[in-house]
C-alpha cells in the first residue's frame, strides 16, 4: 500500500493511521478527496454519516488545513446527495452530541456536532471523542 502522503497528492501526513478504522475494501465506494485550495493540505479523514433531517448520508469527512469537508460516497452521489463544506474559521463550536431517539439519522449514537452561524450539522463517526479533539484543534474552537 502506498504511503498516506502519496494517496493524497503529496498533501501531508494523516492524523490517524489507516484513517481511524477506514476499511480498505470500502475504498471502492469513495469518489476521492476534496479539491484542495492553494496551500491547503489534508490532515485527516474518517468514514462518516452526515445527518440531514430524518436521514443520514454516507461518505467521508475530510479535515484539511483550511476546511472540514464531507463528500458523499458513490451511491449517495448517484442519488444526488450534495457535498458539505465549512471553512475552519466559520466553526463556532465542536462537541460530542448526546444520543437521541431517531433511528434513521444516526441519532441513536453519540455524534460529532459542528456549530456554525447558520446551524448545527451532525456526523456519525467512530471514536467520536478523538474526532472532536482533532477538529477542535484545527478550528481553534471550543
Amino acid at each position: 500500500m502506498p504511503a498516506a502522503s502519496s494517496r493524497f497528492r503529496g498533501s501531508g501526513r494523516l492524523v490517524f493511521g489507516q484513517d481511524a478504522g477506514m476499511a480498505p475494501w470500502l475504498d471502492h465506494l469513495q469518489v476521492g478527496g476534496p479539491s484542495l485550495l492553494g496551500g491547503e493540505a489534508v490532515t485527516a479523514r474518517w468514514f462518516a454519516n452526515h445527518s440531514r433531517g430524518s436521514n443520514a448520508v454516507g461518505g467521508v469527512l475530510w479535515l484539511t488545513s483550511l476546511r472540514l469537508v464531507f463528500i458523499p460516497n458513490r451511491v449517495e452521489r448517484f442519488l444526488r446527495r450534495a457535498e458539505w463544506t465549512s471553512r475552519l474559521d466559520e466553526i463556532i463550536e465542536v462537541r460530542v452530541a448526546n444520543a437521541g431517539l431517531n433511528r434513521t439519522n444516526g441519532a441513536l449514537r453519540r455524534r460529532l456536532a459542528v456549530r456554525r452561524r447558520d446551524g448545527v450539522d451532525y456526523f456519525v463517526v467512530n471514536k467520536v471523542e478523538a474526532v472532536v479533539a482533532s477538529v477542535r484543534l484545527a478550528a481553534g474552537s471550543t
